[in-house]
């Protein structure tokens, strides 16, 4: 087991009581699916009561960092250093009940994250990472898988559906030529959770299309400690095939191979 700075220390405890309120919610959420009323509102004040806590919670134990979920940036006294929050990975999921969805808090030094914690409450899954000490699930130590050849590959896509008809024809072009290799495909609509799966060899690899720096840079850190690769691959307006901006990761073995199926380069 790592032993772990006092910044992990500080996200670990703020993360786990961020996650009682939020499952809470979610319980919530459970039974309004049978009622007429929309569950988006419900999951949008959860969402931004958790996100209010946690920047709370993360002030009064650092109160010079900065804070960014994507929407607020605010500058810290200490300009080196700032954490990146998404308080509710897997939005729709949560709307729909569905139990794929978490919290997750990285921190950043010099424009580069290198601390993370991710939490997934309903499987009291607690991941952890740290520039130089590997990544972990609940106090065990993970890797990426080692499978290389496609056909014995599972893919975890996720589309945010944001991206018109253009980005909808891509997707559906790139995951036939995966499907045509053999490989499986898995959507799941929660960007950290499908980064640790991969880290820890439930996945293969990773594509999210229209993905944000917040939503993923806690994953990012798990995955590169857990030894996997990762890039970032942004469209050109000219380009005539109309490619989205997308993020790709995967185990080391199969990220080069990977890289040329979607993108349908040889």
């Amino acid at each position: 087991m790592a032993q772990w700075s006092a910044n992990i220390n500080v996200m670990m405890k703020v993360i786990r009581r961020a996650a009682r309120g939020l499952l809470r919610d979610f319980n919530e959420v459970e039974k309004l699916q049978s009622t007429p009323k929309g569950t988006a509102d419900f999951t949008d004040k959860a969402k931004a009561r958790t996100g209010e806590y946690l920047q709370e919670a993360l002030f009064e134990a650092r109160e010079t960092y900065g804070y960014t979920d994507g929407v607020q940036n605010i500058a810290g006294v200490d300009p080196t250093r700032r954490w990146i929050v998404a308080p509710l990975d897997g939005v729709v999921n949560f709307t729909h009940a569905l139990p794929f969805w978490a919290i997750s808090v990285a921190l950043e030094h010099r424009g580069a994250v290198v601390a993370s914690v991710i939490y997934n409450p309903i499987s009291d899954e607690l991941y952890v990472a740290e520039r130089g000490a590997g990544a972990w699930l609940n106090d065990q130590r993970i890797r990426v898988s080692a499978r290389r050849d496609v056909g014995q590959c599972v893919f975890a896509l996720t589309d945010a559906g944001d991206g018109g008809v253009a980005q909808g024809e891509w997707m559906r072009a790139m995951q036939a030529r995966i499907s045509a290799r053999g490989g499986g495909l898995r959507m799941l609509e929660a960007s950290c959770l499908g980064l640790v799966w991969l880290a820890m060899g439930r996945f293969d690899g990773f594509l999210q299309s229209t993905a944000t720096p917040v939503q993923v840079a806690a994953g990012l850190m798990v995955l590169q400690e857990a030894g996997g690769m990762s890039k970032w691959i942004d469209s050109a307006d000219d380009k005539e095939d109309k490619t989205p901006a997308i993020l790709l990761a995967a185990n080391g073995e199969i990220f080069d191979p990977f890289c040329k199926l979607v993108l349908d380069s040889d």
